[in-house]
């Protein structure tokens, strides 16, 4: 049995500066597209494409293909709606040559977006990540036909001209580029590049050598899962390796029987559990594929993508179609979200909703409470999970904390599934991280040691802390300085008395206190001068030493030079505080 420990934020010493990660969102008004092959022209019928977009409010926008300056004006009511795109084949046709076929979404407010290409019995469909979340390098993440006549697919899509990117495909490719061989290629913006393999291109790498954002899809033109006579569609946007995560929801979607989970590695000795057994130990670019009825949580002790696949009809008791949705880790959350659905070619519609223990009453969806639907999370007690049913249209949904979710439609031999929005970032923890700071209300400073240990103190073995500055240690309590300013995700990992892997992680915020924090018209001026510190206004002093002892703590009703020649040499940290302002400053002090 997991054991778990809630994740209060508390401080050894005193209240301080443990603040959150950078937020990510999933909202945005720049977007970028690019489709993949399909199913043979000759089959099934013409392809239909279609924009989603999700928004509080009524917006307008436009679909641009940059490469011939078409532009597709739309206007989507508040909660959203579906833009149907002019008849046309989207994608390319052609493999490893650049294509003007890149779609730029432009909106005029943050919308949430999401891309579907209908095809009878091979639709798909991804969420579709804003130009600020792209990044400059990928391990993709992509799929392969069991039967190996549905070659794997990626595709690039450039967003600025002259972007040089370098590949190094996984496997040979269709255009007989070898396995592990690196080659460039240079794509303007709207650009899109087509690479196909008979085998798995997953751990190919795709670098923006210049470092403009690109965007990655990924999957199979026609893939298998499962079972080797139903095939489809199998598309996804990639999450850049900035996006990996630690831990992982594995929740089968409703009714569907048991699904495939496929993880992906980006570093050496990269221990992967499943609700607390250890499944694989994983090295740079390998993956693991497991297959779960139930759902459960998936920790790894190094970042990982995860791939979650539906199996086709032969073995699948609502005979859907494959499916394939790249995962948000956990960690990426939403406290408000619409969607929207049709009923084209798929008229079984699914959510799944993942919430903290004791959050489930807070979440509505389409302005109703939905606790009756939540039950134990398996594995995992600190979670809820439901998987709802609904109609075709527009929904809702909100949780002051944050939920994860995942949206499926689902027909006989058909399929489209995507993780929907982001827009807040949450901890993942069974353990609570205790950071030590040094001043009530003040930055951590650099060259300042701060102790971290955990609360409470389990029972642990092989302790690991990553303090994100390339800096490790393998003690329960341990101090560390961070030598530049700059915000740092500080990451533990341990077993327990039971052999289960316990996680925590929390961001901290070093400034260069050197050069002090002050309100934005620098009214206070502090100054240390080798004996005295002097203050330039009214306001309350406090002298603290390294450790976080409370050495003078004093008004000072205006200008004043303070005595400091009877301190012991030393590094301290002086914070001073006025009604309106506050000004921090360290300095190194040497007894005569």
């Amino acid at each position: 049995m997991m054991r778990f420990y809630s994740l209060i934020p508390t401080l050894l010493f005193c209240c301080g500066s443990l603040v959150s990660s950078a937020q990510l969102q999933s909202s945005g008004t720049r977007f970028w597209i690019g489709f993949m092959e399909n199913l043979t022209l000759a089959f099934n019928g013409p392809p239909t494409f279609a924009i989603r977009v999700s928004c509080p409010n009524a917006t307008s926008g436009n679909i641009i293909v940059p490469a011939t300056g078409l532009t597709i004006p739309f206007n989507i009511p508040a909660g959203g709606g579906e833009v149907t795109m002019p008849e046309a084949i989207w994608y390319a046709e052609i493999n490893q040559t650049a294509v003007g076929k890149g779609i730029l979404v432009e909106t005029t407010a943050p919308v949430d977006l999401q891309a579907v290409h209908y095809r009878n019995f091979f639709s798909a469909g991804s969420r579709i990540l804003p130009e600020d979340e792209l990044g400059s390098f990928y391990r993709v993440l992509a799929a392969e036909d069991l039967n190996l006549t549905g070659p794997s697919e990626v595709v690039i899509v450039a967003t600025a001209d002259n972007t040089v990117i370098e590949i190094v495909p996984a496997t040979i490719t269709s255009e007989l580029f070898g396995a592990g061989t690196p080659f460039t290629v240079t794509l303007n913006a709207g650009q899109l590049y087509q690479i196909q393999a008979q085998n798995d291109l997953t751990n190919t790498t795709v670098t923006s050598i210049n470092g403009e954002p690109i965007a990655v899809f990924a999957g199979a033109r026609e893939g298998s899962i499962g079972c080797q006579t139903d095939n489809s569609h199998l598309y996804n946007q990639n999450l850049p390796e900035s996006h990996w995560g630690k831990q992982f929801a594995l929740v089968p979607y409703l009714a569907q029987g048991p699904n495939v989970f496929k993880v992906l590695a980006g570093s050496e000795d990269t221990k992967v559990f499943v609700n607390c057994d250890l499944v694989a130990t994983l090295n740079t670019g390998e993956t693991v594929e497991i297959d779960l009825a139930d759902e459960a949580i998936l920790k790894s002790t190094k970042p990982v993508t995860v791939g979650h696949f539906n199996k086709g009809s032969d073995c699948n008791p609502l005979l859907s179609g494959p499916s394939f949705a790249v995962l948000h880790p956990l960690n990426l959350r939403s406290t408000r979200g619409n969607f929207s659905t049709t009923n084209f070619l798929q008229n079984n519609h699914y959510v799944t909703f993942v919430v903290d223990n004791g959050d489930e009453s807070t979440l509505i969806f389409d302005g109703e409470q939905i606790l009756s639907q939540f039950q134990t999370f398996s594995g995992n007690p600190n979670l809820k999970v439901a998987r709802l049913t609904f109609d075709a249209g527009v929904h809702s949904y909100s949780c002051p904390r944050g939920v994860w979710a995942e949206f499926a439609s689902f027909d006989p031999y058909d399929a489209v599934t995507y993780c929907l929005p982001f827009n807040v970032l949450t901890p993942n923890a069974d353990v609570n991280i205790v950071s030590a700071t040094v001043v009530p209300d003040a930055p951590l400073c650099i060259g300042t040691p701060i102790q971290f240990t955990l609360f409470p103190q389990p029972f642990v073995t092989l302790p690991s802390w990553d303090f994100g500055d390339n800096g490790q240690a393998n003690n329960i309590l341990t101090l560390h300085a961070f030598d530049a300013p700059g915000q740092y995700i500080v990451s533990f990992s341990g077993y327990d008395a039971s052999g289960c892997l316990l996680m925590a992680e929390t961001a901290i915020t070093i400034l260069d206190c050197e050069s002090s924090i002050e309100d934005s018209e620098g009214n206070i001026e502090l100054i240390y001068s080798g004996k005295e510190l002097q203050v330039s206004e009214a306001g309350t002093l406090r002298l603290y030493a390294l450790n976080g002892q409370l050495i003078r703590e004093i008004y000072v009703p205006g200008f004043r030079s303070i005595d400091l020649s009877a301190l012991q040499t030393g590094v301290y940290l002086v914070h001073f505080s006025t009604n309106r302002y506050k000004k921090t400053l360290r300095f190194f002090h040497e007894h005569e």
